[in-house]
């Protein structure tokens, strides 16, 4: 578990924890950056494979209520983990909003607001990707050396094209709702893919900084293997959370694959990008949903593909 070393907090200025205060986790180590950061969830748990200055292979380990990554190179001009005197170093948000935002809203939920109150908030500055975690009992692993990532792959998917399936969308707008006597329309206006997914799809993945391959079950339990191309953020909450936070668990919606056609973490996006060939980039990204069974997964990538897993 981490602890703390109670060093001056600093102001920070990103997003949803503009109001809190950074303390750096005293880890023994500093995060390298010669090598890019790799995820994998697998048995409900979050493993991210990184090293230290020292070129010592690190494992960090959690069960988290949520995980968000943004591109490094989106926020690097003014957060203060990538300064160069603040370089290397695991942070936790004090007072975070996140989690104050999630308890006000779980108030009926007395499990999940006890998780909360027991989860912290950390941000990890590695090389490709800034990520933000939310959890309990998150712990750091010294590994051996010897094993490489590509040990821990999960499957191989089939390279036959006549195995890749051809997704077709439709557009699904929500339905019109009363509250209080007005008239709202349902924000949600997403396009809705064929492919279903398994009631407990058993989901695991692995991201490499780049493309995130999600292995999970069909609505016929047969493995597939989804994979999305040149990532730019990835969004990872906990299903109880996840329904307060998006209308994606309708009905109609839930177990497929969903596209955000308005996409507001897109829009904000934009405002991180300086550079005119990153906001170019971005003009093509789509915002994919897949509200599963215990998790909410939300990723903004180029493109994506779906094949039959071995």
């Amino acid at each position: 578990m981490f602890t703390i070393n109670h060093q001056p907090s600093y102001e920070i200025n990103l997003n949803q924890i503009q109001e809190g205060k950074l303390e750096i986790v005293n880890t023994n180590f500093e995060i390298g950056h010669e090598f890019s950061e790799e995820i994998v969830f697998r048995d409900r748990c979050f493993n991210i494979f990184f090293f230290d200055k020292n070129g010592n292979h690190k494992k960090l380990e959690c069960y988290p209520t949520k995980v968000k990554t943004i591109p490094a190179k989106y926020i690097k001009d003014y957060a203060i983990y990538y300064r160069p005197d603040k370089m290397g170093h695991i942070w936790e948000v004090k007072n975070s909003k996140f989690i104050h935002d999630m308890k006000q809203r779980l108030d009926d939920d007395e499990a999940m607001v006890d998780n909360l109150n027991n989860s912290k908030h950390y941000i990890l500055p590695f090389k490709d990707n800034l990520i933000e975690i939310v959890a309990v009992n998150t712990k750091i692993k010294t590994l051996d050396t010897s094993k490489t990532l590509s040990d821990l792959l999960l499957y191989r998917s089939i390279k036959s094209p006549r195995e890749q399936k051809i997704i077709n969308w439709s557009l699904f707008k929500g339905s019109e709702v009363i509250f209080e006597d007005h008239h709202i329309q349902d924000a949600i206006e997403v396009k809705i893919s064929d492919f279903k997914t398994c009631t407990t799809p058993l989901e695991e993945f692995i991201f490499n900084s780049n493309d995130l391959i999600i292995y999970l079950d069909d609505k016929d339990e047969i493995r597939h293997k989804i994979t999305f191309k040149n990532c730019k953020k990835i969004e990872f909450t906990n299903v109880d959370c996840a329904r307060c936070l998006t209308n994606y668990y309708g009905s109609e919606t839930y177990r497929h694959i969903l596209e955000d056609e308005k996409s507001a973490i897109i829009q904000k996006l934009k405002e991180y990008v300086k550079k005119p060939s990153e906001l170019e980039k971005l003009q093509h990204v789509k915002h994919f949903a897949l509200p599963l069974q215990d998790n909410l997964i939300e990723i903004i990538a180029e493109d994506i593909s779906i094949e039959q897993a071995e």
